[in-house]
């Protein structure tokens, strides 16, 4: 019952998206409006594609159910992040797990005219 429980909860912030147009520094100085434009275009594309729907479908047919957070941080065409965090309750190779989950953001991305993206991948791991 507590991983329904669990699980419910974790889709319920599965999809916390952040869009992040200036980064910390930025703020001292002029955003560079170019920059900006292509953050702008950078998001709508997100938006039009699905992306974050489909990054997460392609984690579910490998298996990744047990998806936390999805974060998607963005400053300009070339300067993009997405941070994953993984529930998980059983021993896996964490190394192999990252990189896989870096391959199908990656992957999907790419499919979906948006280049790639920094991944950051976290594991947490289910305390019996």
């Amino acid at each position: 019952m507590n991983k329904v429980v669990l699980i419910t909860s974790s889709f319920l912030l599965l999809f916390v998206v952040i869009f992040m147009v200036n980064s910390n520094h930025a703020q001292k100085k002029e955003v560079n409006p170019q920059d900006q434009e292509q953050a702008d275009m950078v998001l709508e594309r997100i938006e039009e594609t699905d992306f974050i729907d489909k990054v997460k479908l392609n984690l579910e047919k490998q298996g990744f159910n047990s998806l936390i957070t999805f974060n998607v941080l963005v400053w300009g065409k070339d300067k993009k992040e997405v941070d994953i965090t993984l529930l998980v309750d059983k021993d896996i190779n964490k190394e192999k797990t990252v990189t896989q989950v870096k391959n199908i953001v990656n992957k999907t991305a790419k499919e979906n005219g948006l280049g790639s993206f920094d991944t950051k991948v976290a594991i947490k791991e289910i305390k019996k």
